[in-house]
């Protein structure tokens, strides 16, 4: 069995920023074999929904997660959580992630990275603080976005490296 873990916003459910979704109709083809379990960073921290928009700032291997208009801090919070989290998944034998694309908590290598000072321009290839986490804590486990799951060849090779996975 496959279990999958899938950004809440991509299932549907309201939980970004703006208190909207994103839901991704291409979960509804996967095969059988696979069991969706649930995460929203943001949500499972206490951040609230809608909340404030958070930017990633500095460096890209440690970057700092800021309110994009209060300049709240919420760093240390989002890796302790995202840490636990980990954790917890780590003994649950999750078999892969279908995180979502662009997020400060969930990209993976596409969320804009400010300099020190936001306002200025950000590169475009940050991950967000839980991807960081997962990364570090569960090398080598399939990570996708949603784009991911909509284009036909980056979809087949993540099915395929989950089936690799299962079979371990």
């Amino acid at each position: 069995m496959i279990h999958l873990l899938v950004s809440r916003c991509l299932l549907g459910h309201r939980c970004r920023y703006d208190g909207g979704h994103c839901a991704l109709d291409e979960l509804r083809d996967l095969p059988q074999e696979i069991r969706l379990r649930r995460v929203c960073p943001e949500e499972e921290l206490g951040m609230g929904t809608p909340r404030e928009p958070v930017a990633l700032l500095g460096d890209p291997a440690a970057p700092r997660m800021i309110g994009r208009e209060s300049g709240e801090d919420w760093t240390a919070r989002m890796n302790r959580w995202s840490e636990r989290r980990v954790g917890e998944l780590a003994k649950d034998r999750i078999t892969g992630v279908l995180l979502k694309a662009r997020s400060p908590s969930c990209g993976n290598g596409d969320v804009e990275l400010f300099p020190e000072v936001l306002g200025r321009l950000p590169r475009r290839d940050g991950s967000g603080l839980f991807v960081l986490a997962l990364r570090k804590r569960m090398p080598g486990l399939p990570l996708a976005d949603e784009e991911d799951l909509r284009d036909p060849r980056r979809r087949a090779a993540f099915l395929r490296a989950l089936r690799g996975r299962d079979a371990r």
